[in-house]
């Protein structure tokens, strides 16, 4: 379930905020697929033309299956007579004029992004340094090891594969004996 400033969403309120992210993510989906591939392969790396187009197609699914279900809900309203919902319903509405995309964790939302289409790619893992690029990470330098990234993929159930830091530090043993 969403939250926002201490509470929980209700569930026309989930239906509605799920429905006007889908929205956004359409109408951003149809600008990568306009955008200049090596542009936006600079500012976001997993988004391809194909996938672009595919991600564009499902997002405009996702969109119908939310508006769908907001005319459900308002439409039951009105046939039981249920006034209280019909002012949920609007109340929700105002709620959403005023709830900031910035108050959720946005590196969760690219991780979830991304998860998404390395699994459209059929690919299972990838590395951190790969999501700190896509997250536009503050610090690439990877000097913690990504601590923070790799905790957030845990959670999130996105699989990070070995990347071991190299050195310059001569080997100590000699493969001569």
């Amino acid at each position: 379930m969403l939250a926002y400033r201490g509470r929980q969403f209700s569930e026309i309120e989930t239906i509605l905020y799920l429905y006007y992210w889908a929205l956004k993510e359409f109408c951003q989906s149809e600008s990568r697929i306009n955008a200049d591939l090596k542009k936006l392969q600079k500012t976001e790396p997993i988004w391809t033309k194909e996938i672009s187009a595919e991600y564009h197609v499902d997002m405009g699914k996702i969109l119908e299956g939310y508006a769908a279900k907001i005319g459900q809900v308002f439409q039951d309203a009105i046939k039981a007579g249920d006034s209280m919902k019909v002012f949920e319903i609007g109340k929700a509405i105002e709620s959403m004029k005023t709830f900031k995309s910035e108050d959720q964790d946005l590196h969760r939302v690219k991780i979830l992004d991304l998860k998404m289409m390395l699994d459209k790619k059929g690919q299972k893992t990838t590395t951190a340094r790969y999501v700190a690029k896509c997250l536009n990470w503050p610090d690439m330098s990877g000097a913690d090891g990504f601590r923070q990234i790799h905790r957030m993929c845990k959670e999130l159930n996105l699989q990070l594969s070995d990347s071991r830091r190299m050195t310059n530090k001569p080997a100590t043993g000699t493969l001569m004996s």
